[in-house]
Order: structure tokens, then sequence, then C-alpha cells
């Protein structure tokens, strides 16, 4: 009885990283070698981690032939149960006997520092057909250590209206460092920013800001978004460079694919505009640079990116939360010699315009001054309660009574006035805009 030589592949990991820092990216090449009598095909290759692959050739090398990306297949025979594999677009569409093919895939640290065995996972079929056999697999393991290097942080500072009626988001990333000068990770330089929303569109920062982060510290980098007219579907990568440098390709397989593969992209967050609900995907990608000392004073330069949920609770502007007004008497005269002290009664007035009810803090400061001449004089004070929680029910005006002490003459400004609306941890100012001039005269 005659039977067909079994299909054989080596692979070949020993390129793979042992060592990675958290968020970092790093190309390694796989060779998966046909050392089998019959040419291969349909190969797939699937890792227990986030990869994502890149060029693929053939020895004798052949022109580069790049993988379209998101393009996945699964094993052959219905009764093997292997991770969802990515399917190695050869050059030739075959493996021949003897041949090797130069994989090259790219790693990522992910967003914390553990330790893990890295599985790969090829899976190939025989060009031929040999009775009995459907597929084959080949695997590694490789043990990977993932050291500390960044934390990034992203919120929203606000959100407002422009001139032409259009919401503008004004948040932060915070970058910390948390690496000490013991470590061999230095010169951290932020790169880039990305924005990963259906709705929101990243805008052109402001490059002077800091862009090293050194060990031990940290940087807060402001940005802008603007709420586009596209409607609610597909996310769009919106970039901006900072520093003037290039900006890193985010239509890349291996940017999409590392961070589809991360938990930022399947955070959802409902977001309230107005009086109408909506569900947002919205994530933020820093990308960062940094060296790295390495045995025999050697240093290679660190490629990373950090993925991060932005989590955005729109609410409606200020004046559409709150309408603040202050009734007092404008002018007084007082006999500083009699009564060094003059007490001047006002009162707040906040009316909800919103459709809930909403817990209000009002606090009146201490630290507010004189706004017209002499400037040489006092500030004035602020008497008995300072510090006023209420709530408002929707629609309805509450009124404070505060107290307002002064001790020379003058014109001073007395919208000196704090108020917030509470909602959970969050405190949102609110702004009042009538005048608040009061003079003082000398008898």
């Amino acid at each position: 009885m005659v039977t067909s030589p079994l299909p054989r592949m080596e692979l070949n990991t020993a390129s793979l990283p042992t060592h990675l820092y958290c968020g970092e990216v790093k190309c390694a090449v796989i060779q998966a070698t046909n050392t089998g009598a019959t040419s291969l095909t349909n190969l797939c290759l699937a890792t227990s981690h986030p990869c994502s692959l890149g060029e693929v050739r053939l020895s004798p090398f052949q022109p580069v032939v790049h993988p379209t990306g998101g393009e996945y297949c699964h094993v052959i025979d219905p009764t093997y149960h292997c991770p969802t594999a990515t399917k190695v677009e050869l050059p030739t569409g075959q493996l021949d006997p003897g041949q090797t093919a130069y994989i090259a895939v790219w790693l990522y640290g992910g967003e914390k520092a553990q330790t893990y065995d890295l599985l790969t996972m090829l899976c190939y079929t025989p060009l031929s057909n040999i009775p009995g056999v459907t597929h084959r697999t080949v695997s590694s393991v490789t043990r990977v250590s993932v050291s500390v290097s960044v934390t990034v942080e992203s919120r929203v500072c606000d959100v407002t209206p422009s001139s032409e009626n259009r919401l503008h988001l004004l948040g932060s990333v915070v970058v910390n460092n948390v690496g000490l000068f013991s470590v061999s990770l230095q010169d951290t330089h932020i790169t880039q920013l990305g924005l990963v929303s259906d709705r929101w569109i990243l805008q052109k920062l402001d490059c002077t800001i800091p862009l090293m982060v050194y060990p031990g510290a940290s940087i807060s980098i402001p940005f802008t978004a603007e709420l586009s007219e596209h409607k609610p579907g597909a996310a769009y990568f919106s970039s901006v460079s900072l520093g003037g440098g290039p900006l890193v390709d985010t239509t890349s397989d291996h940017v999409l694919d590392l961070y589809k593969a991360s938990p930022t992209c399947r955070n959802t967050t409902s977001v309230q505009e107005g009086e109408k609900a909506a569900s947002y995907n919205l994530g933020m990608v820093v990308f960062w640079e940094g060296s790295v000392a390495e045995d025999s004073n050697k240093t290679r330069i660190l490629h990373a990116q950090h993925h991060t949920p932005l989590l955005v609770a729109l609410q409606p502007t200020p004046t559409q939360m709150l309408s603040l007004g202050l009734s007092y008497q404008e002018s007084w005269s007082a006999d500083f010699k009699t009564s060094p002290l003059l007490p001047v009664p006002i009162t707040l007035h906040v009316t909800n315009c919103h459709s809930t009810p909403l817990t209000v803090l009002v606090t009146a400061n201490t630290t507010a001054g004189r706004t017209a001449p002499p400037k040489d004089t006092l500030p004035f004070m602020w008497s008995g309660m300072v510090k006023h929680q209420l709530l408002i029910a929707d629609h309805v005006t509450h009124s404070v009574d505060l107290t307002a002490v002064f001790s020379t003459p003058g014109v001073y400004n007395i919208n000196q006035i704090t108020v917030t609306v509470e909602q959970g941890d969050v405190s949102l100012p609110q702004l009042m805009t009538s005048s608040a001039l009061l003079k003082v005269d000398a008898l």
C-alpha cells in the first residue's frame, strides 16, 4: 500500500521578544519552513495575545505583499477548536517544499505589567489531496515579561457651544512616567494623540507644550474636539502630531488591529446632548517613544501606544441649567470713622432651567477684591453663612440671602460668588452674566 507523504512544517519563533514594556509595539519575524514533500497553503496564524500581521516574504525573497488585514478564517476541521486566526497571505499563494515564509508580526505589550505565556499557532493544509488529512497545526510557546512604563488617563473638562452653535469638547490627557531613575526607560516623548469616535474630530493642538515626561513626573496635554456632522456609525480615527513630527499612519493594519483588540475599543459611553441621549464609542490613543538602556551599554528606541477610554457625559450648557441674578442696593454711604464696617444685604436668585431637580452649591468667596481705584484699599468680606447647598426643583427659583461687609469707600465688584451644580463627583460651574457693581461713599 502506497501512502502520500504527510505535510510537515517547522515554526521558528526565536525572534519573538521575551521582554516588553506596557504599551510597547514591537515587530518580530516568525519563520515557517515547509520541511515536507508537498506544497502547503491556507496558512493561518493565531496567538493567545494581541498581535497584528505585517509583511510576508518567501525565500528566496519575493516582492513584498501587504495583507489586507481584517480578513479572518478558521481551521478546516469543524471538530477542532482553534482561536480565530488571521490568514497569512503568501505572495505565491503556496509554500513549496524547502521554502521558508518570513512572517512579520507586531506584538503589543498591553496596558499592565505581567508575565504570560505567548502561544503561537500556525495552521496549514496540503495543496494536494491526502486521504484523511484536512489540516495540520504547529505551535510554540514563548514566556513574555511586561514591565511598567507610563500610565495614561483622559478626561473631559468642559463642553461648550461655539459661535456656530456646534459643540466643542475640551479635555486633557495626563501621562505619568511611573518609572524611577533606576529603571532603564528614559527620555519618554509624547509624539501623537489620536481620538477614536463616530462623531468627534480631534482639533489641532498647541505644540508649545512640553513633550518629554521625565521618570517619576507627569504632564497634562490639553486637547479640543469638535462634534462633526457625520451620522453616528463607524468609528473615525482623527490624529494630531505633537511637536511637528510625522504622524503615525493610524489606518495601518497594526495600529487598527491592536486598538480593536483593546478593552478601550469595546467601551461604549452613554452621552447626553441636551434632552437626547446617544451612545458613542470614544477612545484616546497616545503614541510615545522612549530610549531603553540594555545590556552592554546599548540603547534602543522604544515605540509604544496606549489606549484609554474617554468617558463623556455631556450636559446642557450652564445657561441652560441655571439662571442667576443678584438684587441689592447699588449705592451706599457710611461714616467709617464712627463705624468701621458697613454690612450690605445681597440676595442671589437661582432659577433651575433644567427639566429635573438639581443640587446646587453656592459659595461666597472671601478673596474678592476692588475693581476701581483707589487700588490700595482692603477687599470686601462676606459675613454670616457663606456656603449654601440647595435642592431646587425644575423651573423653580430659590433665593439666597448673603451679607457683604465693606471697610473703605470705593466701587466694588460683588460678583464673587461661586455657583456649581453637583452631579455625583462632578461639579459643573455656572456663569453669572449680570452686572454686579456696588458703590460705597464716605460721609
